[in-house]
């Protein structure tokens, strides 16, 4: 073996990189990889058939929605639903208890 090193130190590196690999942080995934969206187009998507979605202003411009399916707003909404639901809202404010 060569002054100052043996063959064991060789495999003493490689234990050590074994180990720090096994409690090393996960690695983040994107929203789409933790959460299964079967043919949804966006991850706001999931709550459209129970109501309780929140529509995409921007899936229904030229442009387009820049998040795509990483969105976390409803991507199946109508168009104009945002401004329907901001109405909605706006009058059930108005509305005085008798």
């Amino acid at each position: 073996a060569a002054e100052g090193t043996s063959v064991d130190d060789d495999d003493d590196d490689e234990d050590d990189d074994a180990a720090a690999q096994a409690t090393a942080a996960p690695k983040p995934v994107a929203l789409t990889e933790a959460i299964e969206v079967d043919g949804l187009p966006s991850v706001g998507s999931l709550l459209h058939n129970f109501g309780r979605c929140a529509p995409c202003a921007w899936y229904w411009k030229p442009q387009g929605c820049l998040n795509g399916s990483e969105c976390g707003r409803c991507h199946i909404c109508p168009e104009g639903e945002v401004k329907t639901r901001k109405v909605a809202k706006r009058t059930a404010l108005r509305v005085e208890p008798l």
